[in-house]
């Protein structure tokens, strides 16, 4: 009887906005990407997000509570692997997403939390892609928008388990 009375109301959560930040031309042309091809995997990435966050949206909420919060989410860089050789010398990068979410109240729009996450690519895992013989001859991107969306799911898995102990 006395959980009911003092238990906590949990407050709903509706989905703000999903956001990725573009990358430059720059980023871009090292890890051998056209423009058409970095555009695609902006909206790949970005669809993949609205699967994976599907709350009601903010915009439609009537009745507001005071304990209603708003989720925002953005990937504000990503970066696929590469490697280059400069002048004989091997220069490489490991793929990473990084994942910001911001939790805010609907009413008053005061932020509760924000997070940060950042999953990156195992380095036993990103060896075995650089000695592929699909890789050395260039037969396919080192990696590519499933290995991308691996990463995201994991990185949004860790995100929601950081959120959740927030609320």
């Amino acid at each position: 009887m006395f959980r009911r009375l003092f238990r906590k109301e949990k407050p709903r959560v509706f989905l703000g906005n999903l956001v990725i930040v573009p990358k430059g031309d720059e980023k871009r042309i090292l890890e051998g990407l056209d423009i058409l091809q970095a555009r695609n995997l902006d909206t790949h990435l970005l669809d993949n997000l609205k699967e994976i966050f599907i709350l009601p949206p903010a915009s439609q909420v009537d009745d507001p509570r005071d304990t209603d919060l708003v989720l925002d989410v953005m990937i504000p860089q990503y970066q696929s692997g590469e490697i280059l050789d400069a002048e004989m010398t091997p220069v490489f990068w490991r793929p990473h997403i990084t994942v910001n979410a911001r939790l805010s109240y609907l009413k008053t729009g005061k932020i509760k939390s924000t997070l940060s996450v950042q999953e990156k690519a195992g380095w036993g895992q990103f060896i075995n892609r650089l000695m592929s013989w699909r890789t050395l001859f260039r037969l396919r991107s080192l990696y590519d928008e499933k290995d991308m969306e691996l990463l995201l799911y994991k990185a949004c898995h860790s995100l929601l388990l950081r959120m959740r102990k927030t609320i």
